[in-house]
């Protein structure tokens, strides 16, 4: 017999916060506001209620935050360019792990070499408070 844990309400509430992290933060640094739109549509890293479904053993959800949080660290970097092959090998191993998921990330690292030199639309972030002033 084999005992398998569920994952927490909250490991699924971290899973969203970072994609919330990468749709506000860090994409907005690398594409321009018509490719957040057009990513938008496509559904790149968008959740729904089938992959909270497809995510619910305790293995799965670690699986899932461990590959966006090492995702994010790698193109926080100052400069992605710069890496190593075995940086890049890392970044794909972790795109694959969130397509076995279904979350769709498809891009490679050498897509994230160069950011863009612009203020990002305020669509795309999650206000920190919701007082008008």
């Amino acid at each position: 017999m084999k005992i398998f844990m569920a994952s927490t309400t909250e490991q699924e509430e971290k899973i969203v916060e970072l994609v919330c992290q990468m749709k506000e933060q860090i994409l907005p640094r690398f594409f321009s506001e018509e490719e957040l739109q057009q990513m938008h549509q496509l559904g790149v890293l968008n959740i729904t209620d089938a992959h909270n479904d497809s995510i619910h053993l305790l293995r799965d959800a670690f699986k899932v935050i461990a590959s966006l949080q090492t995702i994010i660290a790698i193109l926080e970097a100052q400069d992605p360019s710069q890496f190593s092959a075995c940086y890049e090998a890392m970044f794909e191993r972790n795109v694959a792990i969130l397509k076995e998921f279904d979350l769709h990330f498809p891009y490679p690292l050498s897509q994230f070499y160069e950011k863009k030199n612009h203020i990002f639309n305020m669509m795309y972030v999650t206000p920190v408070n919701k007082f008008l002033v």
